[in-house]
């Protein structure tokens, strides 16, 4: 029994990501066309709330949960470490560009913040998921990640 749930607790739903990744865009490009710093921050305690607290804190967790629910998608799982890493990469990234940003390092916020957003167009869009990939690639090599 035990080991059933662990594996149900070890599994995501891909369209979930993919909504989620959605939404990262629309926020993204909001900040983007409109450089309003409370978007990042809006993103930010999203992640961290979902990394280090509970994702039903999260309102893009939420959302996407209820549209997956709404359309009834047929559910195809992934492994949740690798998507739990690419959260972690993507909390830095958004919080390196963050600081940049804060220390008038506008164009290399600029290009974190627009590469962050074209890795989540590729997630949304054609399920690539570059963290993801690193992670596997790194696995694949035996180096396995032990902390975050």
């Amino acid at each position: 029994m035990s080991q059933i749930k662990h594996q149900i607790e070890n599994e995501v739903d891909e369209n979930q990501t993919k909504i989620d990744a959605a939404l990262v865009v629309v926020l993204m490009c909001a900040y983007l066309f409109s450089t309003n710093e409370q978007v990042i921050y809006i993103l930010i305690y999203d992640l961290l709330v979902r990394i280090y607290m509970t994702p039903f804190l999260s309102p893009i967790y939420i959302i996407s949960l209820i549209l997956v629910n709404l359309i009834e998608f047929k559910k195809r799982v992934a492994d949740t470490r690798a998507k739990e890493f690419a959260l972690h990469v993507g909390l830095t990234m958004l919080l390196v560009a963050l600081f940049t940003e804060l220390v008038f390092q506008s164009s290399v916020a600029l290009l974190l913040f627009v590469s962050f957003t074209v890795w989540k167009i590729f997630e949304a869009l054609k399920d690539i998921c570059f963290a993801c990939r690193f992670y596997e690639m790194l696995a694949r090599n035996k180096i396995e990640v032990e902390s975050l």
